[in-house]
């Protein structure tokens, strides 16, 4: 296994651990947490159709999105905000083909920069933000693979640079979603002790 694998198998494993430890008990974090074991599972393995590379791991991540869309009932407005950030996504890699100006570590993070804030600004709901997160990697993924592939470029298509950035992102927001509702319990504590006070004064 190469070093980009191993990366991914870590970043794979501390959402996992911050999902199941750190996030609130409910059907969608079981869910999200078993997403996340079988995704390590099929990490390392793939399917040739066609003479086309098609990983397990990235079926199960496009299946989980559909599941993600259906389940969230998106509007219009937010199947084209996909569409647009699939586009910009696989515009992202394909620059970085023609000029490769940035290093893996700093492409990583660019990517994982902008799309936490394009993420941020549309929602403030967590799964809507995984869910447009998740449909919009699987797209662009699938649309860069295809021109990739239409021009020969098939060393090009390795799908682990999404993995990585999908992984640190949802690790991103979800440090955020649970740094927010411990703050939230902490004020509604002093709150309940403030009203004690009261009370007994």
């Amino acid at each position: 296994m190469n070093v980009q694998l191993y990366y991914t198998i870590y970043l794979c494993w501390i959402l996992w651990c911050c999902v199941t430890f750190f996030m609130n008990r409910s059907p969608i974090q079981y869910c999200c947490s078993i997403s996340l074991l079988l995704f390590l599972v099929l990490l390392p393995h793939e399917l040739i159709l066609y003479d086309f590379p098609v990983q397990l791991a990235f079926v199960l991540l496009l299946f989980v999105g559909i599941v993600l869309a259906i389940h969230q009932q998106l509007r219009i407005k937010q199947y084209l905000l996909i569409a647009m950030m699939g586009y910009l996504y696989t515009i992202y890699f394909l620059w970085r083909l023609i000029t490769p100006v940035f290093n893996d570590r700093t492409f990583i993070a660019a990517a994982v920069l902008i799309g936490v804030l394009i993420l941020v600004f549309l929602s403030r709901d967590l799964m809507v933000q995984v869910t447009l997160l998740i449909n919009a990697v699987c797209f662009g993924q699938l649309l860069y693979s295809l021109i990739c592939y239409s021009y020969h470029l098939q060393y090009s298509m390795d799908p682990l640079y999404g993995f990585q950035i999908v992984l640190t992102i949802l690790t991103v927001l979800t440090v955020r979603k649970c740094w927010l509702q411990g703050i939230r319990r902490i004020e509604q504590y002093i709150q309940a002790l403030k009203i004690k006070k009261r009370w007994h004064v």
